[in-house]
């Protein structure tokens, strides 16, 4: 795991795969780490950069300060891929990570090659 500050907190994520590869971002979900993502990896890592984060107060990421908000998790995600000089990715998310990747289809969809929206919804709770 690399661990660093991007966007307002130290986020933890690793990148796996093709360097080369288009990139897949798996966001996890709420109460997991990167690991969730791990069986994906032999599937995808030949062909495609596999970049798995924790979300901050997940794993092994920073406690966020203050409240967190969909919004705020989606610029997190941003701000990885400015990071990372990731210009567009397919995102895969699963619960929370689902409409992380909602939020950032919905609101940067230049920067979404393509979406899994799995276990999820528009409104969670």
């Amino acid at each position: 795991m690399i661990r660093g500050a991007v966007g307002d907190t130290g986020i933890a994520y690793r990148v796996d795969g093709n360097r080369d590869g288009a990139p897949v971002v798996f966001v996890n979900s709420l109460g997991t780490d990167h690991r969730l993502w791990d069986r994906q990896l032999p599937a995808l890592s030949d062909e495609y950069r596999v970049i798995r984060y924790e979300s901050c107060g997940h794993g092994v990421s920073d406690v966020p300060n203050g409240r967190m908000t969909i919004q705020r998790f989606g610029e997190q995600l941003l701000a990885l891929l400015d990071h990372l000089e990731v210009d567009r990715a397919a995102v895969c998310g699963c619960s929370l990570g689902g409409a992380i990747a909602l939020g950032l289809s919905v609101h940067h969809p230049e920067r979404v090659a393509g979406a899994v929206l799995a276990n999820t919804g528009a409104k969670l709770g």
